[in-house]
């Protein structure tokens, strides 16, 4: 199955794939200009990168920023994933920021601990938070997936 975790904000994404456990690649995208600017350049790159998949991982957007224009620009962000996702069919799936730190580790991670944990995770250099933080949003969304597998196996109903 493939899947692609993202790690949405209004100037950056990270993006991770992988074909069911197996880390294929990831990286970070920045965004400059005006936020309508932004938002449009990162609706075109969800178009693109989210194409190919089964999943689409995302991580919840906690609504604590200091600004509430940044909340509601992410929640713009969010909605967009959203939207692709059921147009396209595509399970989607919500992570939140603990679950994805602790699929790397441990809950209170700092950014530089989270990237240092990314690297040993797949084995590559790991340069942005943002890709870091996919890919904890990957290994948490696995954990789920593979839950969500057993529950059938097991005919319960969660």
């Amino acid at each position: 199955m493939r899947i692609v975790a993202l790690d949405p904000s209004t100037t950056a994404v990270g993006f991770c794939y992988g074909q069911d456990d197996v880390y294929i690649f990831g990286f970070q995208r920045t965004y400059r200009g005006q936020p309508e600017e932004r938002l449009r350049a990162i609706f075109k790159d969800l178009l693109l990168y989210t194409e190919m998949v089964e999943v689409i991982a995302v991580e919840i957007p906690t609504g604590n920023h200091a600004n509430r224009r940044t909340d509601r620009a992410l929640s713009e962000v969010v909605g967009m994933i959203r939207a692709l996702a059921y147009m396209r069919g595509q399970q989607l799936i919500f992570v939140y920021p603990a679950q994805a730190k602790a699929a790397l580790g441990h809950g209170s991670n700092d950014k530089d601990q989270m990237i240092h944990a990314a690297s040993l995770v797949t084995g590559r250099q790991i340069e942005g938070e943002h890709h870091a933080d996919a890919i904890g949003i990957w290994l948490a969304a696995l954990g789920k997936l593979q839950t969500e597998r057993i529950y059938q196996l097991a005919n319960i109903t969660p």
